[in-house]
């Protein structure tokens, strides 16, 4: 399975478990700089496992500077999440 939820995260899946993904850019030390980098920051043993502790994984990455900007951020995660959901069942 291959979802990309939005410019920061995506979710995959193997045989055993859920991952959620943080998307990225490699540095400029990079060998490859610029270049698109997926890091799995997250594994589930359910999709519902995954859509609960999203919030709180996007909240510990976030960067935002204010508590309005981190409550925006985690609800409009949230609601894409409910929908990928909803699409899923």
């Amino acid at each position: 399975m291959y979802a990309k939820i939005n410019d920061k995260y995506e979710i995959t899946s193997d045989s055993h478990c859920f991952m959620l993904n943080r998307l990225s850019e490699a540095g400029k030390d990079a060998k490859e700089p610029g270049k698109k980098v997926s890091t799995t920051i997250g594994y589930y043993s359910s999709i519902d496992g995954l859509f609960r502790a999203l919030p709180d994984r996007v909240l510990m990455k976030s960067e935002a500077t204010n508590l309005q900007e981190a409550i925006k951020e985690v609800r409009e995660i949230g609601d894409r999440a409910k929908k990928m959901l909803g699409a899923l069942k």
